[in-house]
């Protein structure tokens, strides 16, 4: 078996060294016409083919291809593929060696000089008494993994009548942590679930899959594990709401009566396109699934003796400054293949107005703020689950209290007076980032009401919510 995890290793090494990179030739010159021993190219010729499972048909990734004579060889790729070039005219033979599959052997092949020779091989499954199966004991060569998913499992089963010993050799993926148990043995015709330790996730795609080859005295299988790209709203519960694009009154309005500050005016109208404006703020859960730290280091990050005002799943984040909320966005970003970024300020006015839905309220979604917001009053001076109070117009919960929230946009006093009518995106410099919203602490946070903080301060009332571009 030790043997066996060897020729693994070197099958591993051949992946990575085999990527259809050209060595440079020895002449340094570059020009296509020689190889590295000198030899023109129009003087040898290649070999080229398809590995396939004879009994389905489907390609077979991660195959040695060995020809001789000679011991020029490859790996297939993930399309069963390979092409091993240079080879001087003559009659060659291909070997190709897979774990679970009988080595298999082409008849020989012509070379010609400057010619393609293609080949096509279809391997056999081993036999073997060992079986693979998933929960509904269906047997099975891929498992999928879901974002954020702690463990996943699999069954081995001893499908012979003699004893079964199994083993599982590491493997390399930053995402797979380990096995429940990594060896064993089985009497005829018994099975073990086998959980495997999954953190986190991939960051590339190429990550995205591992193989695991599960070996033992009757036979060896291999069975791949597909992590699935992260899906934001199915394995983080970030829900979003679709705002649709439109023209809005921007400040002081009416229904604020006389409580708009001096930096809330002149109103004046914005036209902004569709986005859509995370249903709730973004809770520690998320946060921890995204960024991997807890709302006690963060809080310890800036001094151990601040207090905790809510601590869960689903309160919201706090104690992140401005560079944290769009570090959040830019690897949720990455993660999922979409754009996530903050709302401006002008975005956030609009939905936590309700957007066309908008029905004139003092708050987001009522002029009586108990009904919508956590403030100083019915906070009991803490934050509080997202969702727990009425939503707005839009369905969009929590746009007034429990924390404050980052926009992206520079703070400045007097920019309503030059501030473009269509997509504005606040001023090009400043010192503070906009806050909006107000939290648990404050006395009657307006839908209208402006604040502003410098981007690397934090607050334990302080957090944000995403936007995600209409694609």
């Amino acid at each position: 078996m030790k043997k066996l995890l060897y020729l693994l290793t070197g099958l591993c090494l051949l992946a990575g060294a085999f990527t259809g990179c050209e060595k440079p030739n020895e002449t340094g010159e570059g020009d296509g016409t020689t190889n590295g021993g000198g030899t023109s190219t129009e003087q040898t010729g290649t070999l080229k083919g398809t590995v396939t499972d004879k009994e389905t048909g489907l390609p077979l990734a991660l195959a040695l291809v060995e020809v001789t004579p000679g011991e020029k060889k490859t790996v297939t790729d993930q399309n069963g593929t390979f092409a091993i070039e240079s080879l001087m005219p003559g009659s060659y033979m291909l070997k190709v060696s897979k774990l679970g599959y009988k080595t298999a052997e082409s008849t020989p092949v012509m070379v010609q000089a400057g010619k393609t020779v293609n080949q096509e091989i279809a391997m056999e499954k081993e036999q073997t008494d060992l079986r693979i199966l998933n929960e509904a004991n269906e047997e099975i060569e891929e498992l999928e993994v879901y974002w954020g998913k702690k463990t996943v499992s699999f069954k081995i089963l001893n499908a012979g009548a003699d004893i079964l010993e199994w083993e599982l050799p590491v493997v390399a993926a930053e995402w797979v942590k380990g096995f429940s148990k990594e060896s064993g043995k089985l009497s005829p015709g018994a099975s073990e679930k086998i959980e495997v330790l999954c953190v986190g996730g991939p960051l590339k795609d190429e990550e995205a899959e591992a193989v695991l080859y599960i070996m033992s005295n009757r036979g060896n299988r291999q069975l791949k594990l597909m992590h699935l790209n992260l899906d934001a709203e199915r394995d983080l519960g970030l829900k979003m709401i679709a705002v649709g694009g439109g023209t809005f009154r921007m400040g002081a309005t009416e229904e604020q009566l006389n409580f708009g500050a001096y930096d809330e005016k002149p109103v004046h109208n914005v036209a902004l396109d569709g986005f859509y404006i995370g249903k709730y703020e973004v809770t520690q859960a998320q946060w921890e699934a995204v960024m991997g730290t807890t709302i006690a280091e963060l809080r310890d990050r800036l001094d151990p003796t601040f207090p905790l005002v809510g601590v869960g799943d689903n309160y919201p984040i706090y104690y992140v400054n401005w560079y944290d909320a769009v570090a959040f966005c830019e690897k949720l970003s990455q993660l999922t293949g979409k754009t996530y970024r903050l709302p401006t300020e002008a975005e956030w006015e609009y939905a936590a107005r309700g957007g066309l839905y908008n029905d004139g309220t003092m708050y987001s979604g009522s002029s009586y703020i108990a009904h919508v917001g956590w403030y100083s009053v019915n906070s009991n001076g803490q934050t509080h689950p997202v969702g727990q109070l009425g939503a707005n117009g839009l369905g969009i919960y929590d746009m007034t209290g429990n924390v404050e929230e980052w926009c992206s946009d520079w703070y400045g006093a007097d920019y309503y007076s030059s501030s473009p009518t269509v997509n504005p995106q606040g001023p090009t410099s400043g010192s503070s980032r906009v806050v909006r919203g107000g939290c648990w602490a404050d006395v009657g946070p307006r839908v209208s009401a402006r604040s502003a903080a410098a981007p690397n301060n934090c607050s334990n009332g302080r957090g944000f919510r995403v936007v995600c571009s209409v694609e």
